[in-house]
């Protein structure tokens, strides 16, 4: 009815083979919901409390569910987005170098929308702030050797100049 799979597909966001589509996804957490619903009341009126605590820590965790599926959704689109945005905008570059630079581009994208999915499902969120954490205290330190290195030209000559007065 709301014809997200057109959406998306005219995004370029990956999709799974056969019953696992983005509306298929959706669809299943929707259901899921309305039955976990109506489970409640029944195991009250059965007289089973553990039951009901049961479903009630997943009733609760269901909107991260759903929540993660429209993130990897929207992020895999604008990964997409940008991928094309990338491709179609660096005109100075041959057509192999653009596509690379695309293609990192999207890769880097998609890996921070999965990271992003899985903290909001709460998995394994140390792992990922250690990760993250990682990756940024890698960048700091390779653009400190890389400017280390680049400035060593430039130093030798200001020291020779610094000689010569």
């Amino acid at each position: 009815m709301l014809r997200v799979e057109k959406y998306l597909k005219k995004y370029g966001v990956p999709e799974a083979k056969d019953a696992f589509t983005w509306t298929n996804i959706l669809a299943e957490l929707v259901r899921w919901f309305v039955i976990i619903l109506f489970l409640i009341p029944t195991a009250e009126v059965w007289g089973l409390p553990q039951i009901i605590a049961v479903l009630n820590e997943f009733l609760t965790y269901l909107p991260n569910v759903f929540v993660s599926a429209v993130i990897a959704m929207v992020g895999f689109a604008f990964a997409r987005l940008a991928h094309d945005i990338i491709l179609a905008s660096v005109k100075g570059v041959d057509s192999q170098t653009a596509g690379t630079i695309a293609n990192v581009t999207r890769w880097a994208i998609s890996v921070f929308v999965i990271l992003a999915v899985l903290s909001q499902l709460g998995v394994a969120t140390d792992l990922i702030r250690i990760l993250f954490t990682g990756l940024v205290a890698m960048l700091a330190i390779a653009g400190g050797i890389a400017f280390g290195f680049g400035g060593q030209k430039l130093r030798r000559m200001l020291l020779r100049e610094s000689e010569k007065d």
